[in-house]
C-alpha cells in the first residue's frame, strides 16, 4: 500500500560479507516473542539471520511499535560489499492504522452524503478529515523519527557509506 511508510536504502562497506555477518551476529540476539518485565538485552538488536539475509529490530526496554523492522541482504560484487535494507512498520501498526483510516473514511463518506442531502454541518466534514490526516501524520512522523536513528546506528555499526 502506498500510504504505509517504509524506507529502502543501501550501504557500501569496506568489510567482506562474512565480516558483516559476524558484526550482525555479535550485535543481535534471537528474537523473543514475549518478554514481560525481563531485563533488556545487552545486544542492541534482536532478530534472525538466514545466510546473507537478515531481519532485525532495535532492542529496547519499553514498547515502541514505531521502531522499524529492518530487512537486509548482503551482496558482494565487484570487490565491494553492499548491504541493501528496507525498513517497515510492525504489522500490528499497519493493521491498527488501516482500521483507523478506514473507519474515519467511512465516517467522512457518511458526512459527505449528509452534506449533499442538507442534513449536516461542514464542521463535521473538516473534523473527520482532520482526524484522518492526524492519524496518518502521526504514524509517518513517528516512523521517520525512529528510522532515522536506526539508519545512523547501522551506518556506524557497518562503518559504511550511504549509496
Amino acid at each position: 500500500m502506498a500510504f504505509i511508510p517504509y524506507e529502502k536504502f543501501s550501504y557500501t562497506t569496506k568489510f567482506k560479507s562474512d565480516e558483516i555477518l559476524k558484526i550482525i551476529k555479535n550485535n543481535t540476539e534471537k528474537k523473543k516473542n514475549f518478554r514481560l518485565l525481563g531485563p533488556k538485552s545487552e545486544k542492541p538488536y534482536a532478530g534472525q539471520i538466514y545466510g546473507n539475509i537478515f531481519r532485525l529490530s532495535k532492542e529496547i526496554s519499553f514498547t515502541n511499535l514505531f521502531t522499524p523492522l529492518v530487512y537486509g541482504a548482503i551482496i558482494e560484487e565487484n570487490g565491494k560489499t553492499t548491504i541493501r535494507m528496507k525498513m517497515t512498520l510492525h504489522m500490528i501498526v499497519n493493521i491498527v492504522m488501516a482500521i483507523w483510516i478506514v473507519t474515519i473514511l467511512f465516517i467522512l463518506i457518511n458526512n459527505l452524503k449528509a452534506l449533499f442531502t442538507g442534513n449536516a454541518k461542514t464542521d463535521n466534514l473538516f473534523t473527520t478529515f482532520g482526524m484522518m490526516l492526524l492519524g496518518y501524520v502521526f504514524m509517518t512522523g513517528a516512523f521517520k523519527a525512529e528510522s532515522k536513528k536506526v539508519k545512523e546506528e547501522l551506518r556506524e555499526l557497518f562503518e559504511a557509506e550511504t549509496e
